[in-house]
């Protein structure tokens, strides 16, 4: 195949980020916290927000940065950016090189940057309590969130006005002269970028920030932590093994030359992720397979043959629109945590029909026939939220949070779309949950008094807070081996915090477009593919500083899914999600490790060489 001169230019450019894509002629561009567009090229927005958070001394606002992707894929002028939220301690210098520390954080499958708020805001107070350190903490969202539009649930909290949101999302309204565009399809021309969001995009993302927002080498050799949850564990590695240059014989671009630690949260920080990897004599020989799979792969995404985003992979149940309801949700839960949720009110979409009969069905039969409907049920607007991810309420481990039980009606035990088996315990005794759960380990529970279908006269259900469960969980409704569905030693994550983290930032607490390229990615490179990162030169890279895996009891790692556990401590009760939301005042004397650990880990002054 002949390329004309003209061709060749045209990709050389591109490769070197000289031009982008992006829609010719575009000159303005919306940014999170901003119900007003800016000037598109704008280099740097800083955007403070209130929160409703009881820890006043904690300031926060939204960073975008513009740093245009290097890609001749066509895609929205958003996509030239990437974001994050910054945490920071009121009585601290303005200033991130003024700080003691500075944590940043990358978030797992499916979740966005607020999906850390309690733990950013904990982190922040335990360095200063404890140490007396001024630290940062920065949670980042992955490009990928170019494609959210928070702006109806963000415009609906902070205004205190629930019908914003929903008025936003469905019924057409403008906010300050901005419309959804609606929730884009699979082959939709601006979820084509999603195809080029990989691992190398993501470290490189990563980077830009890191040495932009801290242009000084040997601040982040010894004072910059990276941080991650879940997927987010191998892709701190990643960014260890990151090289800027491509050049392996110049360190002082590699990726762990950027940070004096990496920390994981529910993970294990490491290149080889999972239970166990390919012997190094048979990756050899099936190595050019894995390539041809993995270029197979990338084909399927830019084509839209496969789901170029795990949230697009459905048309009903899981995608896109259910991560914004339960955005929509969360903000209801904020703005009027104890009123009755109008739960009839909801719009009568697919989605949100098939996935209201998801969450609330006590059998497959109840899901398959919607008898009884979901819609009939009656509760508070922080009830909802607490059946929909309470870890005792539905068994998909990657939505679980202990945040405490439903009461004022009866609870009973459910066997859809998971229910609870002995054989659910891993061979260690732990109760490790598992990424694609057959069974639970426990007994969940689900409201059974909604009525029958049409009527909804069932009785209001309220919800009882992590530290208001009683220590035998008495006051719990009984699952049918006759014990209590939870006590007070499993609950360990506010309701309210919860909510505030699903509904109040301007970046998501679930990524609504999540590119499936980055979970593939990681699978492929762990199968021995050279094709996925070429920067990834430095793979030990995680191994030159110190490493700190926090886990939780109940969660994913704690199991050995992830692969070894190396420096780690373990935070009884806590579940996948309860890592990042643990309330730090915590019952039966214990206390918050997860914050604590990682303060105390941070405090030690990295010792990072640039080389």
């Amino acid at each position: 195949m002949k390329l004309s001169l003209a061709a060749v230019l045209l990709a050389m450019c591109v490769g070197s980020g000289l031009i982008s894509a992006a829609p010719a002629g575009t000159s303005t561009v919306y940014l999170p916290g901003l119900l007003t567009p800016v000037k598109y090229g704008t280099a740097r927005v800083e955007t403070p927000f209130t929160s409703v958070s009881k820890d006043t001394f904690v300031k926060q606002s939204v960073v975008s940065l513009f740093v245009p992707i290097k890609t001749p894929t066509a895609h929205l002028p958003e996509c030239d950016y990437i974001s994050y939220i910054r945490y920071r301690h009121a009585d601290g210098p303005t200033d991130p090189l003024k700080a003691d520390r500075v944590e940043t954080f990358m978030p797992g499958t499916l979740a966005g940057a607020s999906s850390a708020d309690q733990l950013a805001r904990n982190v922040v107070f335990y360095a200063k309590e404890k140490h007396n350190l001024n630290v940062e903490f920065w949670a980042l969202d992955r490009r990928a969130n170019c494609l959210d539009d928070q702006t109806g649930v963000f415009a609906a909290v902070q205004g205190k006005n629930l019908k914003t949101g929903f008025d936003y999302y469905y019924n057409k309204a403008a906010i300050a002269g901005r419309k959804f565009a609606g929730f884009y399809s699979n082959t939709d021309a601006n979820t084509a970028i999603l195809a080029e969001l990989g691992v190398e995009q993501t470290s490189s993302d990563w980077y830009d920030v890191v040495t932009r927002e801290l242009p000084d080498a040997n601040y982040r050799a010894t004072k910059h932590y990276a941080s991650g949850h879940s997927l987010g564990g191998p892709l701190t590695a990643f960014f260890a093994a990151y090289d800027r240059d491509g050049d392996v014989k110049t360190t002082g671009d590699a990726g762990y030359n950027q940070a004096a630690g990496f920390i994981g949260y529910d993970t294990v920080v490491t290149i080889k992720f999972g239970p166990a990897n390919i012997p190094e004599g048979l990756a050899k020989i099936i190595q050019p397979i894995i390539d041809a799979g993995f270029e197979v792969a990338q084909a399927g995404f830019r084509s839209g043959i496969l789901p170029r985003s795990l949230l697009t992979a459905l048309p009903v149940v899981l995608n896109s629109e259910t991560t914004q309801l339960l955005s929509l949700v969360g903000g209801r839960a904020v703005v009027a945590p104890k009123a009755e949720a109008d739960v009839k009110g909801l719009p009568r979409t697919p989605t949100i029909t098939s996935a209201a009969q998801f969450f609330f069905s006590k059998t497959v039969a109840q899901f398959a026939t919607f008898f009884p409907s979901a819609f009939n049920l009656r509760a508070t607007n922080e009830a909802l939220v607490g059946a929909i991810l309470s870890d005792r309420s539905q068994g998909f481990a990657f939505l679980q949070a202990s945040v405490g039980f439903g009461t004022g009606g009866k609870i009973e035990e459910r066997s859809f779309p998971v229910g609870a088996s002995p054989f659910a315990l891993p061979s260690n005794g732990s109760q490790a949950a598992s990424v694609l759960p057959l069974s639970s380990p426990y007994p969940l529970g689900v409201p059974s008094d909604a009525g029958f279908l049409g009527q909804g006269n069932g009785p209001l259900y309220e919800w009882l807070d992590y530290d208001q469960i009683k220590e035998d969980g008495s006051n719990v409704d009984k699952a049918n081996n006759g014990q209590p569905f939870t006590k007070a030693k499993f609950e360990v994550s506010s309701i309210s915090d919860l909510s505030r983290s699903l509904s109040e930032a301007p970046l998501d607490f679930t990524e609504h477009y999540y590119a499936t390229r980055t979970t593939t990615d990681v699978l492929f490179q762990n199968l021995g593919s050279k094709n996925v990162m070429p920067k990834a030169l430095h793979l030990d890279g995680y191994t030159k500083r110190p490493t700190l895996n926090v886990v939780g009891s109940e969660g994913l790692a704690v199991g050995g899914q992830f692969g070894d556990l190396g420096n780690h401590v373990v935070c009884d009760g806590y579940n996948h999600l309860d890592v990042l939301l643990a309330n730090r005042k915590q019952t039966l004397g214990r206390q918050e490790n997860s914050s604590i650990y990682s303060a105390d880990f941070i405090a030690k002054v990295g010792s990072g060489v640039i080389a």
